[in-house]
């Protein structure tokens, strides 16, 4: 038996057969020229298409859900305008699930590591945060859980793409490093002393103890091309964290590496 995780992410979709130990028996990506309704369509059948065999989909998403409907309402990123599962899982007749992409990755990496509990922070295009509980997603009762990227970092700071001003996203987010520095995240963070990634690792340093605070963590996972790709990065979050707060916490790269949100969107059918 195995599932299909599909994870769709600013720039890329990444999909794969995964099989009931969570091994990936087959994937592909598709880079995303445009991110609307049509091309995510344009996508999932290609998807589809060339990846067969499977019993049922999960897939995870930024932005807001409507679960019950089985539609992905929004995201700040992304072009997308209330794009349903509805006609998927009557095309292929299967069940299909959708959720949070954060909380996807989370889920991913609690299957792969065999921990019920753990916090994943996701770093790429945006930041974003899964909670998993006795190996059970926290979505809470606004279904918006975890969204550490939209917590307030600076009040009155940098404008977010989601309306607000502060966010931690803002400061650490792949868009924002493009959209206030003028490179990629690969470029402006090869050298960790230049002024974007000295306020990235400020803004990560400040949410992450506040999270770890929260929570009374001694670890925390982390996932996406930033952090798998960065490790020097990570390692002077962590040390930040520790100088300026006397705070001991630990900075995981997840054993899924950038692979958490397909793993975990394929974890959503069991």
């Amino acid at each position: 038996m195995a599932y299909l995780g599909i994870d769709i992410g600013g720039t890329k979709v990444a999909a794969g057969l995964v099989a009931e130990d969570g091994h990936i028996l087959k994937e592909i990506y598709i880079e995303l020229q445009n991110t609307d309704n049509n091309a995510i369509d344009e996508a999932i059948a290609k998807v589809t298409s060339e990846l067969t065999g499977f019993t049922a989909i999960g897939i995870g998403v930024p932005g807001t859900l409507d679960r019950a409907n089985k539609t992905w309402v929004k995201a700040s990123n992304l072009h997308i305008s209330s794009w349903s599962l509805n006609k998927w899982q009557d095309k292929l007749g299967v069940p299909i699930y959708l959720e949070n992409d954060a909380n996807c990755a989370a889920l991913g990496e609690s299957w792969v590591s065999n921990k019920k509990d753990l916090i994943l922070i996701a770093l790429g295009t945006g930041v974003g945060m899964g909670i998993v509980i006795n190996n059970k997603i926290l979505i809470g009762s606004t279904g918006l859980a975890g969204e550490a990227g939209h917590i307030i970092i600076y009040p009155d700071g940098r404008d977010c793409s989601c309306g607000l001003k502060g966010c931690l996203e803002a400061y650490a987010g792949g868009w924002a490093l493009k959209k206030y520095h003028g490179q990629s995240p690969k470029e402006l963070l090869q050298n960790l002393h230049n002024q974007a990634a000295q306020e990235a690792i400020e803004a990560l340093a400040i949410g992450l103890f506040n999270i770890a605070t929260l929570f009374g963590l001694e670890e925390i996972y982390l996932g996406g091309s930033i952090a798998v790709n960065n490790h020097h990065f990570i390692q002077s979050i962590q040390e930040s964290i520790q100088k300026k707060y006397n705070y001991d916490i630990q900075l995981k790269i997840g054993q899924t590496l950038n692979k958490a949100g397909l793993i975990g969107a394929a974890a959503l059918c069991r």
